[in-house]
C-alpha cells in the first residue's frame, strides 16, 4: 500500500469514527473540547496529508515557523 492510500485509509478511519460518535461530540453537556479534537482525530488528519505535527525532522523554530506562515498563504 503506497502512502497516499495508507493517509486516505487513515482519513477514512477518522471520519467514520467522528461520525459514529457525533452525538456525543456536540450534544450541550459534552466535555469534548478542542484539545481533545487535536489529540483524537486533528494530529492524525494532518499526518495522514503529511505535516510534520510532532516535528519528527526536528526542524529548526524558524524553518517551522516558515512552513506555519506558508500553510496560510
Amino acid at each position: 500500500m503506497s502512502s497516499r492510500e495508507a493517509g486516505r485509509q487513515r482519513v477514512e478511519t477518522l471520519v467514520e469514527r467522528f461520525r459514529a460518535n457525533y452525538t456525543d461530540y456536540t450534544r450541550p453537556s459534552s466535555l469534548y473540547n478542542e484539545t481533545h479534537l487535536r489529540t483524537d482525530f486533528l494530529n492524525d488528519l494532518l499526518e495522514s496529508l503529511g505535516w510534520d505535527v510532532q516535528n519528527k525532522k526536528n526542524a529548526p523554530d524558524v524553518q517551522k515557523a516558515r512552513l506555519y506562515t506558508a500553510g496560510w498563504r
